[in-house]
């Protein structure tokens, strides 16, 4: 088995991280809302590195740097399903103050569950 990355947290911080955000922010959100809203997203790992191919395949045709990602929350309008959803955007690198590269489309095309998957290992 290889050695998981620096920014790998344990099955059990996940479950922890998961249960503060529905105690913090889902029952605010369904009671504000009046239903249950979206808070998982599912993308398969083709989609994911073929969307990475796309980011570096595009930054070398506009000779810029694109060596980040950027998760953004988003929603969608009442006149569609209007519960959250996520869209990623390329930035020039990694960091946290890192700006966004525009002139690469952001990904969106994700799946969110319906009632949401809890996260419970």
């Amino acid at each position: 088995m290889g050695k998981a990355p620096d920014n790998c947290i344990t099955p059990q911080e996940a479950q922890t991280l998961f249960n503060q955000w529905a105690v913090t922010r889902g029952v605010d959100l369904k009671k504000d809302l009046g239903y249950t809203d979206t808070c998982e997203y599912t993308m398969s790992i083709e989609d994911l590195e073929s969307y990475i191919a796309y980011i570096k395949s595009e930054a070398a045709d506009q000779g810029i740097t694109a060596t980040g990602i950027r998760v953004y929350l988003g929603a969608y309008s009442e006149g569609k399903d209007p519960k959250s959803t996520i869209f990623m955007s390329p930035t020039v690198d990694g960091s946290i103050d890192a700006e966004n590269v525009y002139s690469i489309q952001p990904y969106n095309r994700n799946e969110g569950g319906d009632p949401p998957k809890t996260y419970n290992p």
